[in-house]
């Protein structure tokens, strides 16, 4: 997926409201890069999950490994993504994508 929509009144949606009031901007912009490494792995197929090393999700978002952990957790608990923790990748999927991908890909294949 090359972009995905984001409405301008993203803010005040419930799920990103609990985030920010629990972490702060650094929830929300943690979010959002997340959406953008799971948007940038997304094809013509349904998936939209991204599957890294803690230690990569960290190195890709510039965050401690810890700190990516705790934020991906808030995440979760708020309903805006699914988190699985293997024993040395975690999973994240993120549903809402479908929803708000672009059809720049599509239109490209027409």
């Amino acid at each position: 997926m090359k972009w995905f929509k984001h409405e301008t009144t993203a803010r005040h949606s419930e799920k990103l409201a609990a985030l920010e009031h629990k972490t702060g901007l650094e929830g929300y912009g943690f979010y959002f890069k997340t959406l953008e490494i799971v948007a940038g792995l997304m094809d013509d197929s349904d998936k939209c999950q991204a599957e890294f090393s803690p230690t990569s999700w960290a190195r890709q978002t510039n965050i401690s490994t810890k700190k990516w952990l705790y934020l991906a957790q808030c995440c979760s608990e708020v309903g805006l993504m699914t988190v699985q923790r293997g024993s040395d990748v975690v999973s994240v999927e993120i549903p809402k994508l479908l929803k708000r991908r672009d059809n720049y890909t599509k239109n490209l294949q027409v």
